[in-house]
């Protein structure tokens, strides 16, 4: 079967698999790696659509959620205050070494952000939110950290999409597979944990949505898309 979602994946991550994938994911491997031939080609397209949107607020404070190793930092331009989130120490020393002057690094969990009421003008959260389980109480947290009339700016892989799913088939699975040997498809279930109908959903009981934005097809369908891009306001 070359088209799954998670229905047709395994339920549980064997602790093998569960070790080799977060020992993959500290060295950097993957997350550099889907920066680079056809699945960075759609990562960079969906930061760069971001990016364009964050210009008009580069005199704000803007906090990015889930900053990694500083991507989309690659696009951006000189920053007022911008603040990079991650849970990972190390994440934030690679995003810091490669941004350094540009970024203001933060270690926190989305579910708990460590900023005050109504602080931030903008939030970027860049294909973050497939990867959070407690949604709920993550949503709460940027609509207060948010100010009245703050725009979240989100990039979405459409995890459960055809095409995005069949594309992951032919690049990332038989990579990962063939150098580690793990069940990527129990890992995927793990690691992307939100697919893209639950979480346009969610954005959209929360949210007004201002802008919108698929790649490649810019038709709003995530089977025929890989990327999906949304400017939200909150709407409390």
């Amino acid at each position: 079967m070359i088209y799954k979602t998670h229905r047709n994946r395994p339920e549980n991550i064997s602790q093998k698999d569960k070790t080799i994938w977060e020992a993959s994911i500290a060295g950097k491997d993957l997350l550099d790696y889907l920066y680079t031939g056809l699945p960075g080609f759609f990562q960079r397209k969906g930061h760069k659509i971001l990016h364009r949107w964050s210009r008009t607020f580069k005199e704000k404070i803007i906090l990015e959620i889930g900053c990694g190793h500083g991507h989309h930092l690659t696009f951006g331009s000189t920053y007022c205050r911008y603040y990079g989130l991650d849970i990972s120490r190390d994440f934030l020393k690679t995003a810091n070494k490669r941004h350094s002057g540009n970024i203001i690094p933060v270690q926190g969990d989305i579910t708990a952000l460590p900023f005050l009421n109504k602080s931030v003008d903008v939030i970027i959260c860049v294909y973050t939110l497939e990867h959070v389980r407690n949604l709920p109480q993550a949503i709460i947290e940027v609509k207060r950290v948010l100010k009245d009339n703050g725009s979240f700016l989100v990039g979405i892989p459409c995890e459960g999409g055809f095409c995005y799913n069949v594309g992951r088939e032919f690049t990332s699975k038989p990579y990962m597979e063939k150098k580690y040997g793990l069940d990527y498809d129990a890992i995927i279930k793990y690691e992307h944990c939100n697919e893209i109908w639950d979480l346009i959903k969610l954005l959209k009981e929360n949210f007004k949505i201002k802008k919108s934005k698929w790649i490649p097809l810019n038709i709003p369908n995530y089977h025929i898309n890989i990327i999906s891009c949304f400017e939200c306001i909150s709407n409390q």
